[in-house]
């Protein structure tokens, strides 16, 4: 091998080594200089969820009264709150979910430095105007990592069709920068908190 050659592939070398080592540390730094620590999950969380236009239920009966046609999911907290109302169904078709005024569904987990909402499905939180999560406060971590990184502990190699983060409710303003809610997705995003 001639000298110039070899002295050019060494330094293609170099940078490309110095390039590994600087991607790595860059997920890092750009949390660092983005997000404040998180100190505590929940609060943050709910701050971050109300900031983003999601509504906090504490009322759950009162709320719930305020729809007619109401699907649920078959996730455990959906399950927790149909014991206390038994007008809740699982959804039977995607015609009945489209006629629905409300989806409440479980979650993955709650991202507390963006308010984000993590389901592992899409077409019942899309599709009804308003979607209700009902969620534990143990099921909040901190960030997005974390959420990847419980995702892989739970599904292994098996992941579901779809994981969806949710940030607050559907809007748009691709159009004449007009900002319009429910474009591609419901118009209220609201969570309720099951004790326990």
């Amino acid at each position: 091998m001639n000298f110039a050659r070899a002295n050019i592939l060494r330094r293609i070398r170099a940078v490309r080594a110095r390039e590994r080592i600087e991607a790595g540390a860059v997920p890092e730094r750009l949390a660092e200089c983005m997000f404040a620590p998180v100190t505590d999950p929940v609060a943050q969380f709910e701050a971050e969820f109300v900031a983003q236009r999601g509504e906090l239920v504490t009322d759950i009966g009162g709320f719930l009264k305020e729809f007619t046609r109401v699907v649920c999911d078959g996730s455990e907290a959906a399950s927790a709150l149909r014991c206390r109302w038994p007008g809740l169904q699982p959804v039977g078709s995607m015609a009945e979910l489209a006629r629905a005024d409300l989806a409440v569904t479980g979650c993955e987990w709650l991202v507390a430095q963006t308010g984000s909402v993590v389901v592992a499905h899409r077409a019942i939180s899309v599709l009804p105007p308003v979607h209700l999560v009902v969620a534990r406060r143990a099921q909040v971590v901190a960030d997005l990592a974390t959420v990847f990184d419980r995702l892989r502990e739970r599904y292994g190699g098996r992941w579901p069709d779809a994981v969806t983060l949710i940030t607050g409710p559907s809007r748009t303003a691709d159009i004449e920068k007009i900002l319009v809610m429910g474009a591609h997705g419901p118009k209220r995003l609201a969570l309720y908190w099951l004790e326990g």
